[in-house]
């Protein structure tokens, strides 16, 4: 594609003191092959001055990259907020500061979103990486396609949530819900399931070129009530999922199947966190 009408794809990476990962995403997005991007960092209120440091440094390498710090901490939400508010480009991306990126990834994404016309959202194949222990692992993807019906989509990610598909690109336009509303446990899915039922919703390219970076040797969930792994409250979603699905329009067999299959999800999270729970309880204590 000629780079000049390739659109701007405008990149958000909210970061808290953490400057060594910092500079590893700021060096991943740099690296990128598709050259029209904006990275905007929205340093939110680091004690650490290095933080700032190392964007300087990068910037000087990169004009591309800006930076902004807040005075206050918005909190995370507030953070993601702010630089999905403060882009004015067609596309939009969130990159974290721990995780990482192929080069090709913002390449990829684009070319796919712009050979489906009616695509709201791309993303690629994903691994995590989980940096206790230097262990990789592929995430499964669900099987969404824009050539698939958005009940279909609906409920292939049911199947197979993917919450990494909120760090995809996506058009800016489709995303400005992010910017109200409260969050909850499984914002991440829920939002997914927006772009599912949007326009012809999500498309996957199948090369992994997205690492989540995970900082122990196992993953643990943080609930949006601020404890980490146990407390997970599923009413919000189930409730939420559901307001999605009154207002697509699905026809009345195709709904009720979604229904079961959400209503059986929801059930599963909950036995699986209460069966995580009783396992942690048995653990040996070594105080």
């Amino acid at each position: 594609m000629d780079q000049q009408v390739m659109p701007r794809v405008g990149i958000g990476v909210p970061t808290y003191n953490r400057p060594a990962g910092l500079r590893h995403t700021l060096a991943c997005l740099s690296a990128q092959t598709y050259p029209n991007i904006d990275i905007l960092v929205s340093d939110n209120a680091s004690p650490d001055p290095a933080v700032a440091e190392v964007v300087a440094e990068m910037a000087a390498r990169d004009p591309r990259i800006r930076y902004v710090r807040q005075p206050t901490s918005l909190g995370a939400t507030g953070n993601f907020r702010f630089l999905l508010d403060a882009c004015r480009d067609e596309f939009f991306m969130w990159a974290a500061d721990d995780d990482e990126w192929a080069p090709g990834f913002v390449e990829a994404c684009m070319s796919a979103l712009l050979s489906a016309p009616g695509a709201v959202s791309a993303m690629t194949g994903v691994e995590t990486l989980y940096r206790g222990n230097g262990r990789r692992v592929p995430v499964t993807m669900p099987a969404l396609s824009p050539d698939h019906s958005r009940g279909q989509n609906f409920c292939a990610f049911l199947q197979c949530m993917a919450p990494g598909v909120i760090y995809g690109v996506h058009r800016r336009e489709a995303v400005q819900f992010f910017l109200e509303g409260e969050m909850f446990d499984y914002y991440d899915c829920y939002f997914a399931l927006r772009l599912i039922t949007q326009g012809r919703g999500v498309v996957l390219v199948p090369e992994r070129l997205y690492t989540a970076g995970v900082e122990g040797t196992e993953y643990v969930v943080k609930t949006q009530h601020g404890s980490w792994g146990s407390g997970l409250r599923y009413l919000p979603f189930y409730t939420a999922a559901r307001s999605i699905l009154a207002q697509t329009g699905f026809g009345l067999l195709q709904r009720v199947r979604i229904e079961i299959s959400l209503a059986l999800l929801t059930a599963r999270l909950f036995a699986g966190q209460e069966r995580a729970a009783l396992m942690r309880s048995l653990r040996p204590s070594r105080t």
